[in-house]
């Protein structure tokens, strides 16, 4: 039973991640009209906005570029700690080979 649940935590976690992740992917890739005939990537005014931050371009390429190591890490981590490969312990053959021969 307490298995069960640890397996429905884990996919509920990786689906939310899932959803955090593919939002901010939108968000990065989404054009917004910043004036009569200049757009810019929506992510950036948004935040800009929220934190105030001096329009530039190094800032803007520092924000995109930590968004996209973030996407990018995103599915490493979920796939590393949501879903963790079970841990072998030494195989029967190794035990034995390990004995010292008397």
């Amino acid at each position: 039973m307490m298995a069960r649940l640890i397996v429905w935590a884990r996919t509920a976690a990786a689906a939310a991640l899932a959803f955090i992740l593919l939002e901010g992917a939108n968000w990065a890739v989404r054009e917004c009209s910043t004036g009569p005939d200049a757009s810019e990537n929506c992510l950036w005014p948004g935040v800009r906005r929220r934190f105030g931050l001096p329009a530039g371009k190094l800032a803007r390429a520092a924000v995109l570029e930590a968004v996209g190591l973030a996407i990018l890490a995103g599915p490493y981590l979920t796939f590393r700690y949501v879903w963790p490969r079970p841990r072998r312990g030494p195989s029967r053959v190794d035990v034995e080979s390990a004995r010292p021969s008397s």
